[in-house]
């Protein structure tokens, strides 16, 4: 494709027509000549950005998106991209990838009123690489009690729902898919085959919205560690938390243990930290949905933030860069 503004027949034919609903709460969606979407909206709005740079991940961008909304008790209903493809891009190649968007999102129950593609000559673009930029849009959902501004307090529990690096073992398998499959077999890759489900904490939000979560915080980059971390310096708070009660999965401790990355620092988008009160009831409620969750430590008092493993004790550090970058080759 050549570099600049995408021509009007392939906008039209590969682009709009994948955008196939709408409502009536969209005045002006996406069409050609439409620089702007108009949308009746009322109460509170949410919006979130993600972005992602490589062709096969763009899913990715719409769950961390999405769950950000949905962490802070929002509804999602709308996604814009912004996508830029390099020349190297084929027509097909960008049919595939508006195919995925829009099934994410339908899955998700959000439309799509518009956005923006462009060709780059970016020489750092590759045919495998482009950027999607989604900003999620939504509405405050209207079982949700919790404050916009979080009211944590020492005492208050820490709940952990499904199992860390969800996403990361999906983007291994992609990535390093020849290599995990020379080690492991396909018994053992199968385990692997329905993560992309669990990607969206869309069902544990509300039911966490409805028994008083105080708080909430999807874990994306950085991992768990990381997502604890922001969460006591957001709160002001030290945290405690047990090592031993933190939910993995061993199929993906052996498949990091092979590439020698720390599973509790990896992206985990379809983790959800809630914060409760009440944290028996949180679990108990959550089990009755057939959702893993773990009541995993507290807020305390102190400055310290601290993972306890018997005897041994790691203090939590704000972490430079998510595992999933630092792969040892193998």
């Amino acid at each position: 494709m050549v570099e600049g503004k995408l021509p009007e027949n392939i906008l039209k034919r590969t682009v709009l027509k994948e955008i196939k609903d709408q409502n009536n709460n969209v005045i002006t969606g996406a069409a050609f000549g439409e620089d702007c979407a108009v949308l009746n909206l009322k109460g509170h709005i949410g919006v979130s950005v993600a972005t992602s740079y490589r062709t096969s991940e763009a899913a990715y961008s719409v769950y961390r998106a999405s769950n950000n909304l949905y962490a802070k008790g929002y509804e999602f209903e709308y996604a814009f991209f912004a996508i830029t493809i390099p020349t190297a891009f084929e027509e097909q190649d960008l049919k595939d990838l508006m195919r995925v968007l829009h099934s994410t999102c339908e899955k998700l129950g959000a439309i799509i009123p518009g956005g923006h593609t462009e060709v780059s000559h970016n020489d750092s673009l590759t045919k495998e690489e482009c950027i999607v930029s989604v900003t999620a849009i939504g509405s405050k959902n209207p079982d949700n009690n919790m404050p916009d501004k979080w009211d944590i307090h020492p005492g208050d529990s820490i709940v952990a729902t499904k199992w860390v690096s969800i996403e990361a073992s999906l983007r291994l398998l992609d990535t390093k898919k020849y290599a995990i499959a020379s080690y492991f077999n396909n018994s053992f890759l199968s385990y692997f085959d329905e993560y992309e489900k669990y990607l969206s904490v869309k069902e544990e939000s509300e039911i966490a919205i409805k028994n008083s979560a105080i708080a909430m915080k999807d874990v994306s980059e950085f991992g768990l560690f990381g997502a604890l971390w922001e969460l006591g310096s957001l709160a002001g708070l030290g945290l405690s938390i047990d090592s031993k009660a933190i939910p993995v999965r061993q199929e993906i401790i052996e498949v990091f243990n092979l590439f020698d990355i720390n599973p509790y620092e990896a992206k985990s988008s379809g983790m959800l930290i809630i914060v409760t009160s009440d944290p028996d009831n949180m679990v108990e409620a959550l089990h009755r949905a057939d959702i893993d969750a773990a009541i995993i430590g507290q807020f305390t008092d102190s400055n310290d933030r601290v993972v306890i493993n018997g005897e041994e004790i790691r203090h939590l550090e704000k972490i430079k860069q998510d595992a999933i970058y630092k792969i040892k080759e193998i």
